[in-house]
């Protein structure tokens, strides 16, 4: 081979590593964009409380990632209700209607609404005037007439006092083993009979 032939060759060679240097640096340099912009700060905890900032704020990744939640509970928000508190005043109670989604039967249901209760609460209990978080899981509903319609299915009610007691990653990973439990630690809940019947004792443990 020439010596025009071996530094042609050279050269390609040389060309085709800086490339691939290249495409890996501009890879690396966009996972560090993504995770970088993922995990900006939340301006929640010290945001004014309404119902635009409640939604806005649930539509950030809790981090703790339960085995059982509603799908795309995110998306199936249907309506948030601020409530002045009558005890301690510039705080406030939040009620969060959200339609429950796929499910493969009532014990899963219980569970998946658990699972995002658990969630949901974690970021919402970031902002101090939180004092009252009231989920409604909403689920379509058939009347003897054939006519349906959007009605709680599942209701939790948890208060400032539970919340914190609550050590979060904790809890989640006592959840992913019994998830009855944050029904039982909660202020309140109400499951429809028409669901609670079929919910099996063995899988989750509500008493």
């Amino acid at each position: 081979m020439s010596e025009n032939g071996e530094k042609k060759q050279k050269t390609k060679a040389t060309s085709v590593g800086c490339l691939i240097i290249l495409v890996v640096l501009i890879a690396i340099g966009i996972m560090f964009f993504k995770r970088n912009g993922s995990s900006k700060p939340s301006s929640w905890p010290t945001s004014e409380i309404t119902p635009e900032t409640v939604a806005a704020a649930l539509k950030e990744d809790s981090g703790l990632n339960p085995i059982w939640e509603c799908r795309n509970f995110k998306d199936n928000i249907v309506e948030v209700k601020v409530i002045d508190s009558a005890i301690n005043p510039g705080h406030k109670n939040l009620s969060v209607f959200f339609k429950i989604g796929q499910v493969w039967d009532e014990t899963d249901l219980v569970r998946c609404v658990g699972g995002t209760v658990l969630s949901a609460c974690s970021i919402l209990y970031q902002n101090p005037k939180v004092d009252t978080v009231g989920m409604f899981a909403l689920g379509e509903m058939t009347d003897q007439y054939g006519n349906s319609s959007l009605e709680t299915v599942v209701k939790i009610i948890f208060n400032r006092d539970i919340a914190n007691k609550i050590n979060w990653e904790g809890f989640v990973e006592q959840f992913n083993i019994d998830p009855g439990n944050i029904y039982r630690i909660a202020e309140s809940y109400h499951i429809r009979n028409g669901v609670l019947r079929y919910v099996k004792p063995d899988k989750i443990k509500l008493k």
